[in-house]
Formats: C-alpha cells, sequence, structure tokens
C-alpha cells in the first residue's frame, strides 16, 4: 500500500524533503466510528460505490455492504488493491464506469 501511496505523491515534493507523511491526530477519534454502510443508507441521490477486492486499506467488504445499503446505490468491484487504480492499470476502465454511471443517472427523462 505504501509503494502505491507514494505513486500519488509528486516526485519532486518526495525527493526535496518537504513531504510530510502525516494527518491530524483527531482523525484517530473518528475513524474508527465511520461506517460506510450507516452512512449510505440515507442517501437518496444515486450512489455509486466502487470497490477494490484486495484493497486492505478500505476492506471491500464494507464497500459493497454500503452499496447494498443505499436505496439507489450501485456496486462495481475490480480487482486490486487501494491505490492500483489512482495510476497505471485499470484507471480508464473506472473512469469509463464512472461516466456511464453519471450518463445512466443524469440523463432527462423522457
Amino acid at each position: 500500500s505504501y509503494d502505491g501511496y507514494m505513486q500519488l505523491v509528486p516526485a519532486e515534493a518526495a525527493d526535496s524533503g518537504r513531504w510530510r507523511d502525516r494527518s491530524a491526530a483527531r482523525i484517530a477519534l473518528s475513524i474508527g466510528l465511520y461506517s460506510p454502510r450507516r452512512a449510505a443508507r440515507n442517501v437518496q441521490a444515486p450512489l455509486l460505490v466502487i470497490a477494490a477486492a484486495g484493497d486492505t486499506i478500505a476492506p471491500a467488504k464494507g464497500a459493497v455492504a454500503a452499496a447494498r445499503s443505499a436505496p439507489r446505490g450501485q456496486l462495481s468491484e475490480y480487482d486490486g488493491g487501494h491505490f492500483d487504480y489512482y495510476k497505471g492499470r485499470g484507471f480508464d476502465r473506472i473512469v469509463a464506469d464512472e461516466i456511464a454511471f453519471l450518463d445512466r443517472v443524469l440523463k432527462p427523462a423522457a
């Protein structure tokens, strides 16, 4: 996961020594309480949930549950890990799937 994450950091920032891989401590207070499933059940708009089967940061199990609990949820599941699709393999496929979803749900009623 770390290697995939570091692919998102511009090389000039990582190489300069200015990059600081940190976050606010307050996130630890809320991250354990966050439930995508609980939040998704209240979303009334069409909801596209994308899950990576090999994700060790945000396991697919939670995304699958969120998509199923959303009244208008749609699940798109892919192989790979959390950072695999930000760059590299599969990026174009996911973007195409997202565009198709938006075309479908934003199409004016006839």
